[in-house]
């Protein structure tokens, strides 16, 4: 499974994103998937270049998942924010 991620720059100054995803799913640890050729686009290269004031960035985030229907995805653009939580399950 796949996420699109996007950060945006609402700030006047560059900014350099530092996101480390941590999945789980049916109660255990994705494995991350690193791709760098395949027909979707690179999986799990994290930003390389500042995201200018203003502007926004996208990357795509991969894992191999246990189970589709229960799957918990937390994300912070870099270790000085708090995570966002996002979960399919109950």
């Amino acid at each position: 499974v796949y996420w699109a991620i996007t950060i945006t720059n609402n700030t006047e100054e560059p900014y350099e994103p530092s996101p480390f995803p941590k999945v789980s799913s049916g109660g255990s640890t994705a494995s991350m998937i690193a791709d760098v050729d395949n027909p979707v686009g690179e999986l799990n290269s994290p930003p390389a270049a500042p995201i200018l004031p203003g502007k926004s960035l996208t990357f795509l985030s991969a894992y191999s998942v246990d189970d589709l229907n229960d799957l918990v995805y937390a994300i912070a653009p870099d270790f000085m924010y708090d995570e966002a939580i996002f979960t399919n399950s109950q």
